[in-house]
């Protein structure tokens, strides 16, 4: 199992709902490319990930399943939790949605100031799949990764910049990726001889 993080630019907003203030947001929209996680070295196409619609419900369907609300993934800021009842996650049309009773602490009104300011604009979630969860793509454009299973899912988070972090977490799973892309589509070929490389070839070999 590879532990990742990965964030999108998506809906996010608070609202007044029976008397509590709930901050909604959308997790990860279907089918929706991330950015460009890097430059392909062997064929200099951006490589990009996406996830398919339905991904998250094994890992839902898990009874023992606690998913975290966290500020930029950090545990010390804590903000509600499933278990709890405080947190739901669940999956829509639209994609992976949560839902987040805000808590009456700094942190909480924190997040409500700075999400009614659009300070912060997109949320970012913690997850993990197996090799069998993941199908690969060559474009004309681009790679593409397509996530089909998530095995499971550690938090969501409302995050200050929604991109792919370049922390060194992130670095160590985009280099895991690497070569998962490797395997896929197997060792590069040798580049091919033009007519005068054959030719220089020969005559050096006396033919």
């Amino acid at each position: 199992m590879k532990h990742r993080r990965a964030a999108f630019k998506a809906e996010i907003r608070a609202i007044e709902e029976d008397g509590r203030t709930v901050v909604q947001g959308v997790a990860v929209p279907w089918d929706s490319l991330s950015s460009v996680l890097w430059t392909d070295g062997r064929t200099g196409k951006p490589v990009r990930e996406r996830f398919k619609r339905g991904a998250f419900a094994d890992a839902l369907s898990d009874p023992g399943l606690d998913v975290l609300a966290l500020r930029d993934h950090d545990s010390r800021r804590l903000l509600g939790r499933t278990s709890s009842g405080t947190l739901e996650v669940r999956e829509t049309e639209r994609g992976l949605e949560y839902e987040l009773d805000v808590p009456d602490t700094n942190e909480g009104r924190d997040l409500l100031v700075q999400i009614g300011r659009g300070d912060i604009s997109g949320s970012s979630f913690a997850f993990w799949v197996g090799e069998a969860g993941v199908e690969w793509s060559e474009e004309e454009e681009q790679i593409v990764r397509t996530i089909t299973t998530v095995a499971g899912l550690d938090d969501v988070s409302p995050v200050v910049r929604p991109a792919y972090p370049e922390s060194s977490v992130a670095m160590r799973g985009l280099d895991e990726m690497r070569q998962e892309l490797d395997d896929w589509r197997g060792p590069e070929a040798p580049p091919q001889k033009d007519a005068e490389e054959i030719e220089a070839e020969l005559v050096s070999a006396g033919l």
